[in-house]
């Protein structure tokens, strides 16, 4: 089953508790399984399904009582870069610049992993990257450029963004340290040390 239909499903099993406070995460594991990989074209398409499992539970919850995060816990090396045209296949190469060596670039590349190998060619002491015009670059395990080898690519230590509807999801603003998120859901719920707040004791 896809992500979507499991949440909808988990949904719907987590109604029979009427009046009781539901707490389920939903998680895009595949995205960081792909990204770990460089397989760019993978990460892209797990993200979407989390997009449409996120939407499913929007869908089926009152935004008035149902505080609906979407964060990551890390993030990973790919970077977007070059200068390519606006409805260009951001899975391809950029059509406007190529590198000193006459050969386009990704359009999405990682900083290390296991596309180094793919990409990277040594022939008597030059290194020379392959030609992505020689490749299917939107099949599904495209392996993406690399800039150093590695096993397995590693997180990144950027700042992920949080995105948020429903009950108190205007504390999100800035930047915040990971255990705020906790704070804000259990304040929204009434939990822990926030039993009693106002919102908490209105009948």
């Amino acid at each position: 089953p896809s992500l979507p239909e499991m949440t909808r499903v988990a949904i719907e099993l987590l109604r029979k508790n009427q009046g009781k406070a539901i707490s389920f995460m939903v998680e895009g594991a595949r995205i960081d399984h792909a990204h770990q990989s460089t397989i760019a074209n993978a990460a892209l398409d797990d993200t979407r399904a989390l997009a449409f499992a996120g939407e499913t539970e929007f869908n089926m919850t009152n935004s008035d009582e149902t505080l609906i995060l979407v964060t990551a816990d890390h993030g990973h090396t790919m970077s977007m870069s070059g200068y390519a045209d606006r409805g260009e296949d951001v899975r391809k190469y950029d059509t406007n610049e190529y590198g000193t060596d006459h050969l386009p670039r990704a359009i999405l590349s990682y900083a290390n992993g296991k596309g180094f190998l793919n990409h990277i060619t040594a022939n008597d002491g030059e290194v020379e990257r392959t030609d992505l015009r020689d490749m299917d670059m939107t099949d599904f395990y495209f392996r993406s450029p690399s800039s150093a080898p590695k096993s397995s690519e590693t997180h990144s230590g950027a700042d992920v963004g949080i995105f948020a509807s429903g009950p108190y999801a205007h504390l999100f603003h800035g930047v915040h340290e990971q255990t705020f998120i906790y704070h804000v859901m259990t304040f929204s719920a009434c939990l822990d040390d926030y039993v009693n707040e106002a919102h908490c004791t209105l009948v």
